[in-house]
């Protein structure tokens, strides 16, 4: 359960409740619109990316990925509250955007652990029940989950032991079905 009282104390924009459409004004001015945001390519053959946004939305994966946020300033508390709220409630509460040292950092640690596991590169895996291209680290259990459709980064996330073994067998993280690769169809239904 998320302490709202430790949350008002690690805040210094604490008093400061902003309405969701200034809350995403501060975002998108941190980080660019959805439309046009700030990116960082992890494999430009691909053309595989990662937003700001989406890493500050992802900060409490950071740890998994050998990155320490609290260097940069960002509290457990922070990272559990952007986990909880969402970025965009987040900042609604009154707290700061990650800084873009954090995020450049942490592009740097995600790019690395990326081309040291790139040959475990899934175009066809799946995330919760939608085409996912997924790169994955059996021993430490680290997976980069990318949008099939956008190639953008779609979440950094750390699979528990019995989540890998799931993966490995079926290709998929999260739903349990696995997805068609692209230009398959199902094979018909029987009663």
């Amino acid at each position: 359960m998320f302490d709202s009282q430790e949350f008002e104390k690690s805040s210094p924009y604490s008093s400061e409740v902003l309405r969701k459409e200034n809350a995403l004004a501060r975002i998108t001015e941190e980080y660019g619109t959805l439309e046009h945001p700030k990116f960082d390519y992890i494999d430009g053959s691909l053309g595989l990316t990662v937003t700001h946004q989406q890493l500050a939305a992802k900060t409490y994966h950071a740890p998994s990925y050998n990155l320490e946020p609290e260097l940069y300033g960002i509290s457990k508390v922070q990272m559990k509250a952007i986990n909880d709220y969402g970025l965009v409630g987040y900042v609604q509460r009154g707290d700061k955007l990650p800084s873009s040292d954090f995020i450049d950092a942490y592009h740097q640690h995600v790019k690395t652990f990326y081309a040291r596991n790139k040959s475990t590169l899934n175009l066809n895996g799946s995330y919760r029940g939608e085409r996912a291209i997924i790169v994955h680290n059996e021993i430490n259990g680290e997976v980069l989950i990318f949008r099939a459709d956008t190639k953008q980064l779609w979440t950094p996330s750390h699979l528990r032991t019995g989540q890998m073994k799931r993966y490995l067998e079926t290709g998929a993280v999260g739903k349990q079905e696995a997805v068609l690769p692209t230009g398959t169809t199902p094979p018909p239904k029987t009663t």
